[in-house]
């Protein structure tokens, strides 16, 4: 045998060596561990407390199934904020799929600003004012979240107001109360009340179609600037 191949034998027995001994591969240092398994698989066991850290640069899955990233499965439904990117253009779901959103007061999609909350003011209400002359009507699903009034001049005896929910062919006044007590327009004028919201959810959700009414009644003489502001979220 000549010595070239002599020399390419050695060398092809060398690197089949190499292989043999890569194929199980176990490294261990204070307890942390690093192994390649005979079928390809690489593991990274750091010790207790500690993690594993990629120097810079890019790091790639390539035809890979990640399971679990910052301690959770990435296909459990939560992504945390940590693991999207700064600002992505868009963001798609699967046939039937939702997203719940959080009581931000608004989203925006595309560059446009669509509101979470909306708010009706029912304006300008008085002595000459009658239970419906100021309606909202929903123009989609929503639910009252707050009432607010306030009047420029108290009316007479037993002067009140409440809002009401109006549903079909319901007539104002005959309405569904959304708070649990009236507005009591004898007290301070100028000063903001919160109204106190009834405690069926029913009672505080609209349809497309339903209407939101202010209901007054007792001695409306001299009552004068009576404004209830409405807040909603849709739903």
């Amino acid at each position: 045998m000549n010595t070239k191949r002599k020399i390419t034998l050695l060398v092809a027995l060398v690197l089949a060596t190499a292989i043999v001994v890569f194929a199980d591969y176990d490294l261990r240092r204070a307890g942390s561990r690093v192994y390649v398994d005979s079928v390809g698989e690489i593991r990274m066991q750091p010790v207790t407390g500690k993690g594993t850290t990629f120097a810079s640069g890019t790091v790639k899955f390539t035809g890979a199934t990640v399971t679990g990233l910052n301690g959770s499965a990435i296909d459990a439904g939560t992504i945390s904020a940590a693991r999207l990117p700064a600002a992505f253009n868009s963001l798609t779901f699967a046939t039937g799929k939702t997203v719940a959103l959080t009581d931000a007061d608004s989203l925006s999609v595309g560059g446009v600003i669509v509101p979470q909350h909306i708010s009706t003011t029912l304006c300008c209400l008085g002595a000459s004012s009658a239970s419906g002359d100021a309606v909202f009507v929903a123009n989609r699903a929503y639910q009252v979240t707050a009432v607010r009034a306030v009047w420029s001049h108290i009316g007479g005896s037993g002067a009140a107001a409440t809002i009401e929910k109006l549903t079909g062919t319901t007539a104002p006044g005959s309405g569904t109360a959304i708070l649990t007590s009236a507005f009591d327009l004898t007290t301070t004028a100028n000063t903001v009340g919160a109204g106190s919201l009834s405690a069926t959810v029913g009672n505080l959700q609209l349809a497309a179609g339903d209407r939101l009414g202010v209901k007054l009644s007792g001695t409306l003489t001299a009552l004068t600037g009576l404004n209830i502001t409405i807040q909603l979220k849709a739903i």
